[in-house]
């Protein structure tokens, strides 16, 4: 039995993604048993937030945009 690259190995309709998913949807359904529904939410929200962040290579300048939309500066 020859072993798949990683690459490959996550594409929909595999096993490991089947077990990827699964692993996820378990995940989703202890925290809505432990922590409830908008705590749930909470939680996920704030790893998106975080995520983003954290892999956003240009961080500075986004957040610069986003701000000077929100509060444009003086003059404009």
């Amino acid at each position: 039995m020859e072993r798949q690259n990683n690459e490959s190995s996550f594409k929909i309709g595999t096993k490991t993604c089947g077990y990827l998913f699964g692993g996820i949807g378990a995940a989703i359904a202890l925290c809505l048993i432990l922590f409830g529904f908008w705590q749930t939410i909470l939680i996920a929200l704030l790893f998106a937030v975080g995520y983003f962040i954290g892999s956003c290579n240009h961080k500075v300048e986004l957040l610069k945009g986003i701000i000077n939309k929100v509060a444009p500066p003086k003059g404009e």
